[in-house]
């Protein structure tokens, strides 16, 4: 088998409920299923579209991946390795390799910190090793391998446009050197044209450091333009997965069909 082809990331039986408790002692008197049973794989160097409605599990998925969340149950593989059980100290050596890339690209950077130290500090996390000017010199790399200019290091969140925000919350995730990236709806909170400009990036990107991506949204149109995969997920549950062709094209599930059925056409 072709190493592009190799599974990096398993999920086998996902499941995720949340207690409901009620009165002064707090009794637990029932639960809600966010995730029911999901399994799914994603082949190295290839980009699964997540597609699903508001509520239907999507980001919560995200947060279980990247270890915001625990699991009630099912297993997480990632290179064939089990990391579902693993404590936080236990996950540290494989968190670089899973990054994330936020929605909102307002309140995913802290505005009291310049754009240079937003990058830089996870250089000092996760490459301790690096001396001061080692890390400028990667920040100013890292900021021109996402389109910007080096001297934009030196400046606030408020005083960039949100399509250049999302760009510096690319080069954040893309300094640790991960595999996989983790993107909860990326572009849904940019205009139209920004949009095709992310996307392209992180296709440019993909292609030239050789990145697996789970790529989640809403819009069938922009799942179908950056995905070679994609699984629908419908009220917690996995109801559809498959090339893109077989999926958007020719679906078979009911809430598939309703999804691209809700697509505004040109009359």
């Amino acid at each position: 088998m072709q190493r592009s082809l190799e599974v990096l990331l398993e999920v086998q039986d996902l499941s995720l409920c949340f207690p409901i408790f009620k009165g002064i002692l707090r009794r637990q008197v029932g639960e809600v299923r966010a995730l029911s049973n999901v399994s799914l794989t994603i082949p190295r160097g290839k980009t699964l579209g997540l597609v699903g409605e508001s509520g239907s599990g999507k980001t919560t998925l995200a947060r279980i991946l990247v270890k915001l969340l625990e699991p009630t149950s099912g297993a997480i593989f990632y290179e064939g390795k089990n990391i579902t059980k693993m404590s936080q100290r236990e996950f540290y050596p494989w968190r670089k390799k899973i990054q994330m890339i936020f929605q909102d690209p307002h309140g995913s950077l802290n505005p009291k910190l310049t754009i240079g130290k937003t990058i830089s500090e996870a250089l000092e996390i996760h490459f301790p090793e690096l001396s001061r000017s080692e890390r400028h010199d990667r920040v100013a790399l890292l900021l021109q391998k996402v389109g910007l200019q080096p001297q934009m290091a030196n400046r606030y969140p408020h005083a960039l446009s949100g399509g250049q925000k999302q760009r510096i919350g690319i080069a954040r995730a893309l300094a640790v050197e991960p595999q996989l990236l983790i993107c909860d709806e990326p572009v849904s909170a940019l205009d139209v044209s920004v949009q095709a400009q992310i996307m392209n990036l992180l296709q440019d990107l993909q292609e030239e450091l050789a990145l697996t991506m789970l790529f989640i949204g809403h819009d069938l149109a922009v799942i179908k333009h950056i995905s070679d995969s994609v699984a629908v997920l419908h009220q917690g549950c996995l109801v559809e997965s498959g090339s893109v062709e077989n999926v958007l094209e020719h679906p078979q599930h009911p809430y598939t069909k309703e999804l691209l059925a809700s697509v505004p056409r040109m009359s």
